[in-house]
């Protein structure tokens, strides 16, 4: 799995590849927390290479993305195979997820971050508000 962090857009990409389940399923874990840990609140996840996602898999994005939104943030995901798509709108869950087509779609797709802590946090009340 390949983390990147575009740091001219504060955004961190997550590449799983092949099937999210067992050992992917549990490295994607790690690094959905690793950008929890070092505060990243835009995060994309590029699903081009995933052929199929588990239920534990869906779970791990959607906590996810509800955490990062809870920190004024959001979890984006980029270009899912059509049946991987369907997999989240049978689940319901292709409401709660923007999904990407493009790369070029990725710096447009966030709200710009807040600069100072106090503005931070007053998006990250915003969103719980939301929520």
């Amino acid at each position: 799995m390949v983390t990147t962090l575009d740091e001219a857009r504060g955004v961190r990409v997550i590449v799983p590849r092949g099937s999210l389940l067992g050992e992917e399923a549990e490295a994607l874990r790690r690094r959905l927390g690793e950008a929890l840990a070092f505060e990243a609140t835009r995060v994309v996840v590029d699903l081009r290479p995933v052929r199929y996602v588990s239920a534990r898999a869906l779970g791990l994005l959607v906590a996810h993305l509800l955490e990062l939104r809870r920190r004024g943030g959001d979890l984006k995901l980029l270009g899912s195979r059509p049946d991987v798509r369907e997999l989240f709108d049978l689940c319901g869950l292709g409401v709660l997820f923007d999904f990407l087509a493009f790369e070029h779609e990725i710096p447009g797709s966030f709200a710009p971050a807040p600069a100072d802590p106090q503005k931070r946090a007053a998006a990250a009340t915003a969103a719980q508000d939301v929520n």
